[in-house]
């Protein structure tokens, strides 16, 4: 009997446990990132992960710089990953539903500075960033968020390449988009590899 009960505690904790992350929001806070070749090149930035549920419990979190970052992609050998073979995989399907995921920034404030020793072409890479970033802004941004989005582009007229990047920023996904994406990408992957299988089996 005993035995029993504590199969049903562990199957509902289980279950409870698998519907909270499936309607939970991971919200992806980066804090004070900072991105610089002038003087010498420099990186540093913090990285906060949570969980989110009903948009306001935060039931789960870790807290990362880049040094632990740096640890995990050592340890799970990133540079290994076949980028060539992950492109062959990705196909304009893919990315259509990959857009579906539908991130949304709650939280920008960006301060820019570039310069690449010509003063057009400086000018030209300002204005093209400034559009870019409008253009992602309309699609990722919503209106009740305007008021937290701020950013600033200033183009560097000096000799040389500089840049210097200063950036906090909190991103929320959709658990639940980000699952029905993997997932309808996953079956499209099966479709093909079966498509292969049945065309070689013919010829």
């Amino acid at each position: 009997m005993v035995l029993v009960l504590l199969l049903c505690a562990i199957l509902i904790i289980s279950m409870v446990l698998v519907i909270s992350i499936t309607i939970s929001t991971i919200k992806i806070s980066i804090r004070n990132l900072e991105l610089t070749n002038i003087d010498k090149d420099k990186l540093k930035y913090s990285l906060e992960i949570s969980l989110i549920l009903f948009k306001k419990i935060r039931w789960f979190s870790i807290n990362l710089d880049e040094t632990k970052i740096k640890r995990i992609m050592k340890k799970i050998n990133l540079q290994n990953i076949a980028i060539k073979e992950l492109e062959k995989d990705l196909s304009i399907q893919n990315l259509k539903e990959i857009t579906k995921i539908r991130p949304q920034i709650t939280f920008l404030k960006l301060q820019l500075n570039v310069g690449v020793g010509d003063v057009i072409i400086t000018s030209y890479i300002t204005s093209l960033i400034c559009t870019i970033i409008s253009i992602l802004l309309t699609l990722t941004v919503e209106s009740k968020n305007l008021r937290n989005v701020s950013y600033k582009i200033n183009p560097l007229y000096n000799n040389g390449n500089i840049y210097d990047i200063k950036l906090s920023s909190n991103i929320e996904i959709k658990i639940i988009n980000l699952l029905n994406s993997l997932y309808k990408i996953f079956k499209s992957k099966r479709n093909t590899e079966k498509n292969k299988v049945k065309c070689n089996a013919i010829n």
